[in-house]
């Protein structure tokens, strides 16, 4: 979190070009996720975040591996993220 702080500007242009070329809609997912989830710290803009949910899959995709930790969906992303990561607590890991 502290890294994220640190960043004035995100060229929201340039992270739609590189996941277009990447084509893996959990990284889009992933990405939008983190993103509106920091949203108070990251200046974006809604309509970027409506690009990514274009790009998103249709299906609910885990975001971590091991699908045997306990998780929340979060449905506006169609992901399945870990609690830790939902809460925040990840450097109680």
């Amino acid at each position: 979190m502290t890294s994220l702080k640190m960043v004035k500007c995100l060229d929201t242009g340039k992270v739609l070009e590189y996941l277009m070329i990447l084509d893996n809609a959990t990284t889009a997912a992933k990405v939008g996720f983190f993103l509106q989830s920091n949203i108070g710290i990251i200046n974006i803009h809604s309509g970027f975040l409506d690009e990514l949910k274009k790009m998103i899959p249709a299906s609910p995709h885990y975001m971590a591996r091991r699908s045997d930790e306990e998780s929340k969906f979060a449905g506006e992303w169609n992901l399945v993220v870990p609690k830790y990561l939902w809460d925040e607590d990840w450097e109680e890991r």
